[in-house]
């Protein structure tokens, strides 16, 4: 990947929260990335590590100045960049169930459950909490309407299955009753 695209095609639209070092970034995250993903957002805090949980939770990269939180258009990743040890743990859109920001008098968290489990990322600037937050639904949700469009499109035919197929979709958390409710409407009319 040339240094042109790196910044010019995958950054293009990037919101970069407070205390991020852009040069970690623009060096890091291409290796990260899937072809053709664009990176929407990243803010600097502590990734922690699941078994930890509580007041003192560990941080997966161990001691370090500068841990990310990046969202992407396809998911959301953590990387902890530790001065012994970093670690980049990868969470599909379709995998996020909930997404919530905690605010304190002064730092910030996200915390995102994934299949059941849970993942934080604390001591982010009070303000980027719940940026990152409303970044990650907005984004999920986009993710999930062009999921829905498109298994509509593709059984076309059968509207029992692509409603079968929705059902699946809302149940696991990708789209909402309400959409389910919209997009059953418009099947059940194409059966009668």
């Amino acid at each position: 990947m040339s240094k042109t695209e790196t910044t010019g095609d995958i950054f293009e639209a990037t919101l970069f929260g407070a205390n991020v070092v852009r040069r970690h970034i623009l060096n890091g995250v291409p290796p990260m990335l899937n072809a053709g993903e664009k990176v929407l957002a990243v803010f600097h805090g502590e990734a922690l590590t699941r078994e930890d949980y509580g007041l003192g939770a560990a941080r997966k990269g161990g001691w370090s100045f500068h841990d990310y939180l990046i969202i992407t258009d396809q998911r959301v990743l953590t990387w902890a960049r530790g001065l012994i040890k970093s670690s980049v743990d990868s969470f599909a859109l379709e995998d996020i169930s909930s997404v919530e920001a905690t605010k304190g008098v002064l730092l910030g968290e996200i915390t995102l459950n994934i299949r059941g489990a849970k993942e934080r990322f604390r001591s982010m600037v009070r303000a980027d909490a719940p940026v990152a937050e409303k970044i990650i639904r907005e984004t999920r949700q986009r993710a999930s309407t062009a999921k829905s469009q498109q298994f509509a499109q593709q059984s076309k035919a059968d509207p029992l299955e692509v409603l079968e197929r929705l059902g699946g979709l809302r149940d696991r958390g990708i789209i909402s009753n309400e959409e389910f409710s919209i997009k059953k409407a418009e099947l059940l009319k194409q059966i009668t």
